[in-house]
């Protein structure tokens, strides 16, 4: 509508020059005799917004191509635990230019008990780089994401590993040094994955964690999950200003738990200030409000009910002008007391109003 208006502002205005350079124009020359009348201007017709075309997309599995042709173990037998040595877990992906060149690296985590692989992109192929530029994770790895977090024009690299989270920073775009001491993040708690923003506005990144697992007491759940840049790179945990839910570990009578998975920062009501959205376990799903970059608050309703969140994404899919968020979740069609997993399956959740007030849209 507003695209309209200027164009309504924009056409009349060039009418009324039209006009105005005519008259001009009729009232110069000599001779006598008078002047004809000029004709009275025909009404602008705005030209209607062209109809979006609705296209379609097709994909190619270009994995040999591009030099990608490799296997990573990621799985056990169902008779292996989950916590052994992290063997059921996956890693992730990264993919980035982190060297200013205009081409893509891409960094694989393995998880297990392997290091992952940087590839660099030659134009035509990704092609391994031997040394990873000095990204060397001691532990089984998670997840990698690049992140300038110096701010210093080059992506840094935050290692998620199980037990640990170390930091690697971009010295120019050739070398990556290990230099988690001197971003002052420490980490004991299981970590799965990370998001990053700049929660307060002060024009640095800072990170939200993920977390599954349980621990002895209310207090240790509400560690380890927001840490504030506080500049060049170093961090503080500020995480008693987020609304996390302790939850009931039941695997472990009086202790406490929380199963957060994946955090997406996104600006659900539209005020500046990045919110969260927390993809979780155990019907524990969040959206936490954040109010000035001071903290955030819990604004989690009934319609929120993913029962095994995994994964989260967000876009504007209705074209409204608002995110929505769409969250995957473990799903089974046939249950019994061995299964795991909800009846429930993904949901996509939609901003209503452009205030971060979701309705169920699955």
């Amino acid at each position: 509508m507003a695209g309209e208006a200027r164009f309504r502002r924009a056409a009349l205005s060039g009418a009324l020059l039209a006009v105005a350079s005519t008259g001009l124009f009729a009232c110069g020359g000599g001779g006598g005799g008078n002047a004809p009348t000029p004709a009275p201007p025909q009404p602008v017709t705005p030209t209607p917004a062209p109809t979006p075309v609705i296209g379609s997309a097709r994909f190619l599995d270009r994995t040999r191509d591009l030099g990608l042709d490799y296997f990573i173990e990621d799985s056990a037998t169902d008779h292996d635990s989950v916590d052994k040595d992290g063997i059921r877990e996956g890693g992730g992906l990264a993919l980035v230019d982190i060297d200013g060149d205009g081409g893509l690296e891409l960094y694989v985590a393995h998880g297990r008990n392997a290091m992952g692989r940087l590839f660099d992109y030659d134009g035509s192929r990704f092609v391994r780089v031997l040394d990873n530029r000095g990204i060397a994770p001691k532990e089984i790895e998670r997840a990698g994401y690049f992140v300038d977090l110096d701010a210093d024009g080059y992506k840094d690299f935050v290692s998620v590993q199980q037990r640990t989270i170390e930091i690697f920073r971009n010295e120019g775009g050739d070398r990556f040094v290990e230099a988690t001491a001197q971003s002052h993040i420490r980490h004991h708690r299981s970590t799965f994955s990370m998001a990053a923003a700049d929660v307060d506005l002060d024009g640095d990144l800072d990170l939200f964690f993920s977390h599954w697992d349980g621990v002895a007491s209310v207090g240790d759940v509400l560690t380890e999950y927001l840490w504030q840049n506080t500049g060049q790179g170093v961090f503080v945990d500020i995480s008693d200003s987020v609304a996390i839910r302790a939850e009931p570990f039941e695997e472990s009578p009086g202790s406490f738990g929380e199963f957060s998975f994946t955090p997406t920062f996104a600006d659900i009501d539209d005020d500046g200030y990045p919110d969260m959205l927390l993809a979780s376990d155990a019907q524990t799903s969040q959206v936490l409000r954040n109010e000035a970059g001071i903290r955030f608050v819990d604004a989690t309703t009934d319609v929120i009910d993913d029962k095994n969140g995994m994964g989260g994404t967000v876009a504007d899919y209705d074209r409204d002008g608002d995110l929505d968020w769409f969250v995957s979740s473990i799903h089974t069609l046939e249950r019994d007391d061995n299964d795991v997993g909800s009846d429930t399956g993904n949901r996509l959740y939609r901003n209503m109003d452009g205030l971060g007030n979701f309705e169920d849209a699955t």
